[in-house]
């Protein structure tokens, strides 16, 4: 028996961008994850989806304001970051198809964070701690690090998206050092 519920997604609403993504309960949604094409992408260019009655489906959501339409980015399709919101949300909805409907079960939305974990409210967001030996500074960080000498001009010291640890010898900077994880 065909199913009544098909699924055709129109995802784009000018100039705002939104993505959406089949993802499973307890799936991490992350800049990381949409690029490295980890979740399939549900889209105007894509198939339609059929779910049969009763079904339940998590979408994983990824908006923001569209970069494509700001003249002093420089971004053209195929880059890397084309699609990369400068302030993004990411979040999920939790949806159950019934008889060519369907109802949203439930969804959680998370801003000012690197990803979430569908089917929670738990946001990935970047951490940093450090530990003072002497005159030496260690820090643990979960994703990119920059550091800055007056705050206002920040330099990229590592690429590690993972994190990890960055020594420095505080007796060099003199009493001011600003870190960062934000990007």
């Amino acid at each position: 028996m065909s199913s009544q519920n098909v699924y055709w997604y129109d995802h784009y609403a000018d100039p705002i961008g939104l993505r959406t993504f089949l993802v499973n309960e307890s799936d991490v949604l992350s800049w990381e994850k949409i690029q490295s094409e980890t979740y399939e992408e549900l889209n105007y260019y894509g198939p339609t989806h059929n779910f049969e009655d009763s079904q339940i489906v998590y979408l994983g959501i990824y908006t923001g304001t569209s970069p494509r339409y700001d003249e002093y980015d420089g971004y053209l399709p195929g880059d890397e970051n084309y699609w990369r919101y400068p302030d993004p949300l990411f979040g999920w909805v939790k949806l159950k198809f019934e008889n060519g409907d369907y109802a949203l079960l439930d969804s959680a939305l998370g801003y000012k964070c690197k990803g979430i974990i569908i089917g929670t409210e738990e946001l990935i967001v970047p951490t940093i701690s450090y530990q003072i030996e002497g005159q030496t500074m260690t820090l643990t960080y979960s994703d990119s690090l920059y550091e800055s000498a007056d705050g206002q001009t920040w330099t990229k010291v590592t690429d590690a998206e993972e994190g990890g640890t960055y020594t420095v010898d505080i007796s060099k900077n003199g009493s001011k050092l600003y870190c960062s994880i934000m990007e």
